[in-house]
């Protein structure tokens, strides 16, 4: 059973395969998780699984989204208009890295802002501004390391991107069986294996990168169990 989050001065906590949990049956709810390894319509299914539209606006200098909650739930989803302006692929893949970040404050954290919100829980940032939470750049997909709360919407990014299953599927060519059932990836092979993860996917190569660290982390010899 996924735990609910805690309210008032307690922060929540998600363990990795919460999160995975909670992304992937979020997907299979809205009907938007893949057969096969293919990129995710991550703007429907923002729209799906919240039941409103993506807004794209003007934003403050450096901030690139912002979710607004009232009543514990998710009301406006806004992203920066200059990402979806720029017909680059690279403003692209990260247009859809911030929904998805976005996305990730929507499923992890909406249950804070109930009538006991208590601003303090988020140590009086001015990222968090009543019940809106801006997402500043160099936060949404990167390895960041500040913020509890940006933190954890970054931990939404792969497994709503890049589903694990289909992850896995992607890399088969380029792992190894390794006995019994366990699966590696040969460290000559993790250049290609994230290159690959960024094509299929249509993600920038630093979110395949980070998730492909989450998947054969190298601190366990590559390995995965399946």
């Amino acid at each position: 059973m996924t735990p609910r989050p805690g309210t008032g001065s307690r922060r929540p906590y998600y363990p990795v395969s919460t999160v995975e949990r909670l992304a992937t049956d979020a997907l299979r709810a809205t009907g938007l998780l893949p057969s096969s390894p293919a990129p995710v319509r991550v703007e429907r299914f923002v729209e799906k699984h919240f039941d409103l539209g993506v807004e794209y606006d003007t934003l403050a200098a450096g901030v690139l989204g912002c979710t607004v909650f009232e009543d514990g739930r998710v009301r406006r989803i806004v992203v920066s208009r200059l990402l979806d302006e720029d017909p680059s692929r690279v403003a692209e893949r990260r247009l859809r890295t911030t929904l998805a970040h976005e996305a990730g404050h929507g499923l992890m954290h909406a249950a804070l802002f109930t009538d006991s919100y208590e601003p303090s829980l988020f140590d009086s940032s001015k990222d968090v501004q009543g019940e809106r939470v801006l997402c500043r750049d160099g936060e949404a997909g990167s390895r960041y390391n500040g913020k509890w709360w940006e933190v954890q919407a970054n931990m939404m990014i792969g497994p709503l991107l890049l589903p694990k299953p289909l992850a896995l599927e992607a890399l088969k060519g380029l792992t190894i069986e390794s006995g019994l059932g366990v699966r590696m990836l040969p460290p000559e092979k993790r250049h290609a294996a994230y290159l690959e993860l960024a094509e299929v996917f249509n993600v920038n190569p630093v979110v395949a990168e980070i998730r492909l660290e989450a998947l054969f982390p190298l601190a366990s010899k590559d390995q995965l169990t399946f």
